[in-house]
C-alpha cells in the first residue's frame, strides 16, 4: 500500500513566552512512575515557568495509522538544581533550579557554564530549525487554470499556477527565531539620504554628515547565518533573527528546482517531471558586508542572510505534453517546490 502524506502540521505552542535573557530560581514540582521520571518532569516544569515551550509536530498516514512526530524547544537550560522534597506517596519531586536563558548560538566553556547544557541547547534549536527546513512546507503552488489540449497521440496541458509563502510556515518561523534566537546585526548609513537632494540646504550637510559618521558602528562580520522578513521586496526589513545554523533545503538562490507530478484515480503516481524556474521575489540571499538601500538609506548586513518576502507571489505557467493512452488515466496534478 502506498504511503499516503496527510497535509503537514507545524504547529507552535508558546505556554509562557518570555522575553528576557538572563537567570532565574525557581520551584516546581514534578509527578511519574519512578523517581526519575519525577525529577525530569520537575526540571521540564522549571523550564517553561521562566521560557515556555514551542512545540513543532509533523503527522503522517503511514499504513492507515496516523504517526506524529514532535520536537520541544524550551528556550533555556537548568544550570543547577536542588531537591527539596521527594514525596514516596504521591511519586513528586520539587526542585529549586537555576534556569539559564539563552537565546544565542554560542557554546560557552569556561567554568561558570554547564557546557553539556549549551551544547544540548543549540542541537534541540538545531532540531527545530531542520524541522523547518522544508521547502514543500515553506512555498506552495495554487493551481489556477489549467488549458487541455487533445492531438491523436498526445495531450497537451497548460498549467497556470501562483507561488506563494505558506503562511503557516511564516508564522512558525518567525514565532521561533525570535524568541530563542539572538537578533541578528545589520546597520544604517544615512549618507545616502543627506545631501542626495532630498534633504539639503546650507550647513545641514556638514552636519549631516559627521551625524552619519557618528551613528555608522564598526560592527564585525559573522559567519553565523540570520533571517530577516519584510512585507515585500525591496521594502525595509521587520526584523532579523540569527537562525541556529539557518536553512539548507529552503530555495536561497534565483533558480528554482520543481517537481510536477500527475496522479490517476487511485492516488497512483502515473507522470513526474522536474522543472527549473526563476525566483525573483520570493526571497534574497544577501553575502556579509553587503549593502541594500531602502528608500535613500542603506542597510549593511553583517551576516549572511535570508531575506523572506513574505507577502510576494509569482506567477508560473507550465506546459506539459504527455502520451494520449497516459493522458486518460491521469485525474489530477501536484506541483511543489523541491
Amino acid at each position: 500500500m502506498m504511503k499516503q502524506k496527510l497535509k503537514s502540521l507545524i504547529i507552535p505552542l508558546l505556554i509562557s513566552a518570555s522575553a528576557n535573557v538572563g537567570a532565574e530560581i525557581v520551584q516546581a514540582t514534578g509527578y511519574g512512575n519512578t523517581f526519575e521520571e519525577a525529577l525530569y518532569q520537575s526540571k521540564l516544569e522549571a523550564l517553561q515557568k521562566v521560557v515556555g515551550t514551542f512545540i513543532i509536530s509533523d503527522r503522517e498516514l503511514k499504513d492507515g495509522k496516523i504517526v506524529e512526530d514532535s520536537l520541544e524547544y524550551h528556550g533555556g537550560y537548568i544550570k543547577s538544581y536542588e531537591i527539596i522534597e521527594y514525596d514516596r506517596f504521591l511519586n513528586s519531586v520539587t526542585i529549586s533550579a537555576d534556569v539559564q536563558v539563552k537565546k544565542d548560538n554560542t557554546i560557552i566553556a569556561n567554568g561558570s557554564e554547564d557546557v553539556d547544557s549549551n551544547l544540548n541547547n543549540w542541537q534541540e534549536k538545531r532540531a527545530i530549525m531542520q524541522k523547518l527546513d522544508n521547502s514543500s512546507n515553506a512555498l506552495v503552488f495554487t493551481i489556477d487554470n489549467i488549458n487541455t489540449t487533445p492531438d491523436i497521440y498526445s495531450v497537451s496541458y497548460n498549467i497556470k499556477t501562483t507561488l506563494l509563502w505558506q503562511p503557516k510556515w511564516v508564522s512558525d518561523v518567525e514565532t521561533f527565531i525570535s524568541t530563542s534566537n539572538v537578533e541578528g546585526t545589520t546597520s544604517t548609513d544615512l549618507s545616502g539620504r543627506i545631501g542626495s537632494g532630498v534633504i539639503n540646504f546650507v550647513g545641514f550637510n556638514v552636519v549631516g554628515g559627521l551625524l552619519s559618521t557618528f551613528l555608522k558602528k564598526d560592527i564585525k562580520s559573522s559567519d553565523r547565518q540570520m533571517i530577516c522578513f519584510t512585507e515585500y521586496k525591496n521594502k525595509d526589513i521587520d526584523f532579523c533573527y540569527d537562525a541556529s545554523g539557518g536553512f539548507i533545503n529552503i530555495p536561497r538562490y534565483s533558480e528554482m528546482k520543481v517537481k510536477i507530478s500527475g496522479y490517476g484515480i487511485h492516488d497512483n503516481l502515473i507522470y513526474e517531471q522536474i522543472a527549473y524556474i526563476p525566483v525573483n521575489k520570493m526571497y534574497d540571499n544577501i553575502m556579509p558586508g553587503q549593502s541594500k538601500k531602502y528608500m535613500l538609506i542603506d542597510r549593511t548586513f553583517h551576516q549572511p542572510t535570508y531575506i523572506i518576502n513574505k507577502k510576494e507571489f509569482e506567477n508560473y505557467t507550465f506546459n506539459i505534453k504527455v502520451d494520449y493512452n497516459m493522458a486518460k488515466q491521469l485525474k489530477t496534478f501536484k506541483i511543489e517546490s523541491e
